[in-house]
């Protein structure tokens, strides 16, 4: 009698394993077919956010180094002039009144894709040690997608974005 009840628990449990419900080949599909939908929708999104992240680091970039130039010249480090030459991808720092390429200088590349276009005289600031910057201007940063950042450097020779 008592294997009779242990062989019927058996058999239960055998008959409730084969009824188990699970998922058709064709709900796998389904739920497949919407993942790889959703990740194709969501894809520019996000690229788009990584381009306008990398103009941002580029703005951040520029600057800062138009900061230092600044900075530079009004500590009056090795009682010279300093300034930012832009050169189409390029930010680069130089010590004296004027760029000259050179010289060993600080370059700063602002990221592939992006460009930088001014309307300072021969894409140059050069600051006195006053802190005074020889031209003001605008500094654009563009992308591919045509969307671009400006810094105004001012007549302190402050850039402002």
């Amino acid at each position: 009698m008592f294997k009779d009840r242990k062989k019927d628990k058996i058999n239960a449990l055998f008959q409730e394993a084969k009824h188990v419900d699970g998922f058709t080949l064709i709900e796998l599909l389904v739920v497949v077919g919407l993942t790889v939908v959703l990740a194709g929708v969501s894809m520019p999104v996000y690229s788009n956010w990584g381009f306008a992240t990398d103009l941002n680091e580029a703005e951040n970039k520029v600057i800062s180094m138009i900061r230092l130039a600044r900075e530079m010249a009004l500590a009056g480090y090795q009682n010279s002039n300093f300034g930012i030459h832009f050169d189409g991808q390029k930010c680069i720092l130089y010590q004296g009144n004027s760029y000259n390429q050179n010289n060993d200088n600080r370059v700063v590349d602002i990221g592939s894709g992006l460009l930088m276009e001014t309307d300072l005289n021969e894409n140059d600031i050069n600051f006195s040690q006053d802190g005074q910057p020889d031209h003001v201007g605008i500094i654009k940063i563009k992308n591919s997608f045509s969307e671009e950042r400006v810094i105004n450097v001012n007549v302190f020779g402050l850039p402002l974005n």
